[in-house]
């Protein structure tokens, strides 16, 4: 009877140490994936701040001068985030048959602001 009373309680322990092991990895991952749900928040966010100075002007009635506007924040994106061919910010202005490319993967050195270049 003795052997029979150690045998529940040691089985009853092992019992309870998975209970609390999968308890604790359950809080575990809900703390992990929170973590990963603010991270995504945070970067859809900042992605959504970084687009909001361009997606004013993405009408089809812009004047000329929101044009220049537009060009000229690009310029100061890629002059700010260290402008190179490979990692760059285009705009594409369409209008008829005539397509306009600013910058059009010119070096550094010869991209400068109100330049526009004919694709």
């Amino acid at each position: 009877m003795d052997n029979a009373a150690r045998a529940l309680v040691i089985a009853a322990s092992i019992i309870l140490g998975v209970l609390l092991f999968s308890a604790f990895m359950y809080v575990f991952k809900a703390g992990a994936s929170l973590d990963e749900t603010y991270d995504a928040a945070q970067n859809k966010r900042q992605l959504d701040l970084f687009n909001s100075r361009f997606d004013v002007y993405d009408k089809d009635d812009n004047t000329i001068m929101d044009l220049i506007t537009v060009a000229n924040n690009v310029y100061n994106v890629n002059k700010d985030y260290n402008y190179d061919s490979t990692m760059t910010i285009e705009l594409i202005i369409k209008f008829d048959n005539n397509c306009l490319i600013i910058p059009r993967n010119e070096p550094a050195e010869k991209f400068s602001r109100n330049q526009i270049f004919y694709r």
